[in-house]
């Protein structure tokens, strides 16, 4: 039976069919076998070194292992020191007054009259420290003002001032508006 179909087609046909074949066979060969096979080695490939990095840190670890403790310790020197600058009061409220007691004395001390504080809302920073805010308004002379802002910077207390606006209100006289922020744990 295979005679009788083999017979139906005709040498050109056959010639077609074989150059068919001979033209489909790498792209089937390459779509079925090769391109696969390839995906598979840089599949591969992309694993080996993902896990040879992950081997090299973790010879770094086991190489600084000694150094681990020593490194703990340093950091929790440094995290007290930090903590000492804060504002100790756990409750918001009473972290923006002692903040506000603060630049009071230091105005005080530098002979700049305290007009008024307002203190804004405690708000929670992405690295966990509460950002405590006061504005407030003072008047004195260059010196006296110069004097404080100098001294906010300079004290214990981790304190910035984030914005200052000084205008001459009299002759002797000037006006200082400041944001001042303090932080808390």
């Amino acid at each position: 039976m295979s005679d009788a179909h083999t017979a139906r087609i005709s040498d050109r046909d056959r010639r077609a069919l074989r150059l068919g074949l001979r033209l489909a066979a790498p792209a089937l060969l390459y779509g079925l076998a090769v391109k696969p096979y390839v995906a598979s080695i840089r599949g591969a490939n992309v694993q080996l070194e993902t896990q040879s990095d992950l081997f090299a840190r973790e010879q770094a670890l086991v190489a600084d292992a000694a150094f681990i403790p020593r490194r703990i310790a340093i950091a929790r020197v440094v995290a007290n020191v930090a903590q000492r600058r804060m504002y100790s009061e756990r409750d918001p409220i009473s972290a923006t007054a002692a903040l506000s007691r603060d630049v009071a004395r230091v105005l005080g001390e530098a002979g700049v009259s305290l007009q008024r504080v307002e203190t804004r809302e405690a708000s929670l920073r992405p690295d966990g420290l509460r950002e405590l805010v006061i504005d407030a308004r003072a008047s004195g002379d260059f010196e006296g003002i110069l004097t404080a802002l100098a001294s906010l910077e300079t004290r214990d207390r981790l304190v910035r001032v984030t914005r200052i606006v000084i205008d001459a209100a009299a002759q002797q006289q000037l006006t200082l508006i400041a944001t001042i922020r303090g932080y808390a744990p």
